[in-house]
């Protein structure tokens, strides 16, 4: 149940940019998070929100709408049509293999956490999962996400070396482990 007023739908292409521009800044306060430092996430994500990272975002976007295997969900606040409605996170998925939902991304800011979006939208990927299991990777170190995780029934099924983050430019490359996480279907 959700305690404020929020929305969760499909995005519209047309919000690309706002979409890559609020997974950049929170991408980075994840990476922050994981003991990454500033400097390097914020050398991470700068591509994003380029004009050429934007152009591949908003097509990255249409694909993602006309491809039924894909589960992608923006949350909002504010209303319709007003000024003061915004993206305030947004959720990735996609069918892996026949039984299995990978999440890709799930991104929220920190006021709106907390509220019951993160469970609202997992409770629409398995309604729309058809029993599939779901699975997901998640950074070491991100212990708030790792323990939202453990709430909502998923385990460790692996960890692994994760991605180099920033490097040259006079900025020392990190690299971060992710756990590899899955939570069972419902049958």
């Amino acid at each position: 149940m959700l305690h404020r007023a929020f929305e969760i739908a499909p995005p519209r292409v047309e919000e690309a940019q706002e979409m890559i521009r609020l997974r950049a800044r929170l991408f980075t306060e994840e990476l922050v998070l994981s003991g990454v430092s500033e400097a390097a996430a914020m050398q991470h994500t700068a591509e994003w929100v380029s004009p050429a990272g934007i152009d591949r975002s908003r097509s990255r976007v249409a694909e993602w709408l006309g491809d039924r295997r894909m589960f992608v969900r923006n949350v909002y606040t504010g209303a319709e049509g007003t000024n003061d409605r915004r993206i305030v996170g947004l959720f990735v998925a996609h069918i892996k293999r026949r039984r299995l939902y990978y999440v890709r991304s799930i991104q929220l800011d920190s006021p709106s956490r907390g509220q019951g979006v993160g469970c609202q939208l997992f409770d629409e990927l398995a309604a729309a999962g058809d029993g599939r299991a779901t699975e997901l990777h998640v950074f070491e170190n991100n212990h708030p996400a790792r323990s939202f995780y453990d709430k909502l029934g998923f385990f460790r099924i692996g960890r692994r070396r994760g991605m180099l983050i920033g490097g040259g430019h006079g900025v020392q490359g990190e690299k971060l482990f992710t756990l590899h996480l899955r939570k069972p279907g419902q049958s």
